[in-house]
């Protein structure tokens, strides 16, 4: 029983096989006017020249090494949702989308004055340029981390060159965020050490106070009670001692914290001085020497593929036609019929 399926599907390909060779010319003769037809319409395509600059995604700020020292004591007392962007401004947005942001393309637009090259109406419409500008930029970051700016244009030296340019314009506008962050970083810190600085000098008059007040001018006579016991009642030395201690302990705490907070305020009014690339060019962008696109042997046999399949298609389709047509007629043909006439004219035999 297999073997009968098996013989029967065979003779099914056969047949089929057998339908394609009698439409033959029609599909030849139709394959090769529409992969001539789709070879003309490439050879109308402009061809547009590929240039790609190469860029090392930017360091953390030398600040960032900073938040890595601070101690548990400095964390309980800062805020960590605005400690943890202190130590990398840069990492606040995403470089892509810099590329991407309408800010650049419209730089990018009106120095080549794309809306022109591209033929845009009316030439003063930034947001249909920048879609007809977008379909010919490629922003991506490879596996290994780098970033790249690709740009096809028909001038491979204004690829090259606009390519370039948005190095430039990514720098100017990470620089412009990062200098603003680093403000609001700086500001912030500032506060904090301000604040850490009235704490220190109320903390100390309290101390000096009470050493005034009670003799006490160390830990361990404090932890003794020795001189406490002389002029003080007993019972009050152990609250006394106590009251030592925890103003010894807020003096401690608040010199920790003006240790971390002072070299972080320095740092942060270093960061917002700085003005210097933030991204490393590893390949300036060259003009290409051969076009890239378009394609055409590749776009002439794809569409080949297709259109072969398309012609087969409708082959079959034509002969089931004819057959229900001709079982609809009392098994006669009608000799008018368009696939009769198609297959006279393509001398395609029953």
């Amino acid at each position: 029983m297999a073997e009968e399926q098996t013989e029967g599907r065979t003779i099914d390909l056969m047949d089929y096989f057998a339908l394609l060779l009698r439409w033959k010319r029609y599909i030849l003769i139709n394959l090769v006017a529409l992969s001539v037809l789709t070879a003309g319409i490439t050879l109308l395509m402009p061809n547009r020249f590929k240039s790609t600059a190469s860029l090392l995604p930017p360091k953390q700020r030398s600040g960032a090494s900073l938040q890595g020292s601070i101690s548990q004591i400095a964390r309980d007392f800062l805020p960590l949702g605005n400690l943890g962007r202190i130590g990398a401004p840069q990492e606040a947005y995403n470089y892509l989308a810099v590329l991407q942001s309408y800010t650049a393309m419209e730089k990018l637009i009106k120095k080549f004055d794309l809306a022109e090259v591209y033929d845009v109406e009316p030439r003063t419409s930034i947001e249909k340029t920048i879609k007809a500008v977008k379909d010919y930029l490629e922003f991506n970051i490879e596996e290994e981390g780098t970033i790249t700016i690709t740009v096809w244009d028909e001038d491979p030296r204004r690829a090259a060159d606009m390519a370039n340019y948005l190095v430039e314009v990514l720098n100017e506008i990470s620089l412009r965020l990062g200098t603003q962050e680093a403000r609001d970083n700086r500001q912030f810190i500032e506060k904090r050490y301000l604040k850490v600085l009235e704490d220190l000098r109320t903390t100390e008059d309290s101390l000096k106070g009470f050493q005034r007040k009670y003799g006490i001018y160390s830990i361990q006579e404090a932890l003794s009670g020795k001189f406490l016991s002389s002029f003080v009642p007993l019972e009050r030395v152990p609250d006394l001692t106590m009251q030592y201690i925890r103003l010894y302990r807020d003096l401690e705490i608040q010199n920790k914290l003006l240790e971390f907070s002072l070299p972080m305020y320095e740092q942060a009014k270093v960061d917002e001085q700085k003005d210097i690339p933030v991204v490393l060019i590893l390949d300036e962008a060259v003009p290409g020497e051969r076009k890239d696109i378009p394609k055409r042997m590749l776009i002439v046999l794809a569409s080949s593929v297709l259109f072969l399949i398309l012609l087969s298609f409708s082959v079959f389709l034509m002969e089931a036609i004819e057959a229900r047509t001709v079982r609809l007629r009392s098994h006669q043909g009608d000799p008018y019929s368009f696939v009769t006439r198609l297959k006279r004219f393509y001398r395609v035999r029953d």
